[in-house]
């Protein structure tokens, strides 16, 4: 009797414990100087959580604006990514460049953008527009519902944030716009 209540008191300190360090950890990651007090929106970001794309990890270059301002604004990060997606064999609609292909959809951001642009060129019948909605997998989904969509969507946002990430670099475009 006494080693159960023992157990139980133990199990009810450590979890509450966790909640507590999750909670302290959560309170902490915008509170550093130049964050946002509290909200987790990482440093560097514009705190609207429609435009911020967290899989490029807060970089100024793909989360404070529209994709097509973005690309718009920094020609070499345009040019870069351009030619990555080219070596993946993507090709950019007639006469459009990525900026005008990203705005051509309404976009939030330039992660969704490139993960759109890889998954029209292995499904051509999935359609810009429609991968422009608020859910990837649901929009392969509905466009092509003979493959796992969820998990072609995960590939082609790991692909976007590789392109990305490489292009920044390539481009020196990292936290600069």
């Amino acid at each position: 009797m006494i080693k159960r209540s023992i157990v139980t008191v133990l199990s009810l300190v450590v979890i509450l414990w966790l909640a507590g360090a999750s909670a302290w950890a959560q309170g902490r990651s915008g509170s550093h100087p130049g964050g946002t007090g509290g909200t987790g929106t990482p440093r560097g970001s514009s705190g609207n959580s429609a435009t911020n794309n967290s899989s490029t990890h807060g970089s100024n270059s793909s989360s404070n604006s529209l994709p097509g301002e973005v690309l718009s604004r920094n020609s070499s990060l345009s040019g870069a990514l351009t030619n990555a997606l080219s070596k993946s064999g993507i090709s950019l609609p007639s006469g459009m460049t990525l900026a005008q292909t990203c705005a051509s959809a309404p976009f939030k951001t330039l992660g969704r953008c490139i993960a759109a642009l890889h998954i029209n060129h292995k499904f051509p019948a999935c359609s810009l527009m429609a991968l422009s909605s608020s859910n990837l997998g649901q929009a392969i989904k509905v466009c092509n519902p003979n493959v796992p969509a969820k998990a072609e969507a995960r590939t082609a946002t790991k692909q976007a944030n590789a392109d990305i990430r490489d292009s920044e670099s390539e481009s020196g475009s990292s936290g600069k716009s």
